[in-house]
């Protein structure tokens, strides 16, 4: 029989330490998207998109398994009060709005100007963006790489060459981090677009009819 001890925030994660007459377990329960790593999104977006016909109990079942680090019957033995506590947590943090642009983050940083953005570089950017985010870490690894030199807030990054050496660094940003840049790019994307329909309706407009 497992009985809890408590419930609490440490800074970082709320913490729900169970214990028996044997075991004590501790659950650390992410409650921002920066203790949630990119890695840890994917390996549960990979499941969600390749079992479509689970039931949403699955679902939670696999989210709390992931982000709180848990085997599936270490799960399995949480309290139900407990569990569902943990689960309103995890999906609460999961809808977390974007906050603003994080431009640097462990020796990686987002690209300087994108004014000066290459034709591969968003043409890149536009194939690993897909609605079930099945490619965000390459999609991440064109928007920030390694930082080659810096000076005061100034820094530049290594040149992009299509390869993502950096992967694993890639994989380790936390989700704020990248749903900020997700977020600021399709704002970006919008704005391009917009301004391409104008440009195309104003040549149009200029175009004698014959």
């Amino acid at each position: 029989f497992i009985t809890r001890i408590s419930f609490y925030h440490d800074g970082s994660a709320n913490c729900c330490i169970f214990t028996d007459k044997h075991n004590t377990m501790t659950i650390n329960t992410p409650s921002q998207l920066s203790e949630i790593t990119l890695i840890q999104f994917m390996a549960y977006n990979q499941y969600l998109n390749a079992n479509k016909e689970i039931t949403q109990e699955q679902a939670d079942k696999k989210m709390v398994s992931v982000f709180c680090k848990l085997s599936s019957k270490e799960v399995n033995q949480i309290p139900i009060k407990d569990y569902k506590e943990i689960v309103d947590i995890l999906t609460a943090t999961l809808n977390e709005s974007a906050v603003d642009l994080i431009l640097q983050h462990k020796g990686l940083g987002f690209i300087p100007n994108l004014d000066d953005i290459s034709v591969s570089e968003y043409g890149d950017l536009e194939l690993f963006y897909t609605e079930d985010e099945s490619r965000i870490d390459e999609f991440m690894s064109v928007l920030y790489r390694p930082i080659n030199q810096k000076l005061g807030k100034s820094y530049t990054i290594n040149k992009y060459d299509g390869e993502p050496k950096h992967i694993d660094e890639i994989h380790q940003l936390p989700m704020d981090v990248v749903r900020s840049a997700v977020g600021f790019f399709l704002d970006l994307r919008d704005v391009l677009l917009s301004c391409t329909l104008r440009y195309s309706n104003q040549t149009e407009a200029k175009t004698p009819q014959t």
